[in-house]
């Protein structure tokens, strides 16, 4: 296929002598939602902050078809929000340092935010912090997305909420995006993925379809990599 979104050509990152990432390499797609699998320490949260440019890979490369470096987000474990200020204040810096107007407002109301748009974050709990830094991800209605264990702190509902965006926003046919997405949460994630792609030691151990496959299916393809 000629038409990918993102690719990662051969990527190896060490820390010290531990070899994280192996010989990396794969491709993103328009419209697809990709599920990253594995271990803990299997290098999956090092590999989305070397794609979103965050951290540098020791050799290999990250390519973006588009070369629109405002149209990627990122998510990680922390939600890096500023912590005095208010949720409506960090999606405004956002917004301003991008160069993005009247999405704030939106963002808010789309992630049930407006009650608590006023609070600092430290006044936030777990979950509503999650909220507002998926809110800030999104306010510049990113073409490529990469999130890191996003449904945890996150009830059924904001859980569906998020996919619903991902699926008819990033990834519908007028925006042409792409997300990989990071997650232990099997059973809440892999029914919204097209496909799958599980680490091991560093290297890709399995990269296939998993439309049609059910939960079962997938943590079964799992557990036999991880045993």
């Amino acid at each position: 296929m000629d038409n990918q979104l993102f690719s990662v050509e051969d990527l190896y990152k060490s820390y010290g002598v531990r070899k994280v990432l192996r010989g990396l390499s794969f491709k993103l797609f328009p419209g697809e939602i990709v599920l990253l699998l594995g271990a803990n320490g299997a290098g999956k949260s090092t590999l989305l902050r070397i794609c979103a440019r965050l951290l540098r890979a020791d050799s290999g490369k990250c390519s973006i078809a588009s070369n629109k470096e405002q149209s990627v987000s990122f998510v990680g474990h922390s939600s890096f929000l500023y912590r005095t200020l208010t949720v409506r204040e960090n999606l405004e810096l956002a917004a301003d340092l991008i160069g993005v107007n009247g999405n704030v407002e939106e963002q808010l109301a789309k992630w049930a935010l407006s009650s608590h748009a006023d609070k600092l974050v430290p006044e936030l709990s777990e979950g509503l912090e999650k909220k507002a830094a998926l809110a800030r991800a999104f306010i510049n209605n990113p073409t490529i997305v990469f999130l890191d264990e996003p449904t945890s702190s996150l009830d059924d509902k904001s859980v569906s909420a998020l996919f619903e965006f991902l699926e008819n926003s990033v990834c519908s046919k007028d925006n042409n995006g792409a997300v990989l997405i990071a997650s232990h949460d099997i059973a809440r994630v892999s029914r919204y993925c097209s496909r799958a792609i599980i680490l091991n030691n560093g290297k890709i151990v399995r990269d296939s379809r998993i439309d049609g496959c059910s939960v079962d299916d997938v943590v079964g393809f799992y557990r036999d990599i991880n045993r």
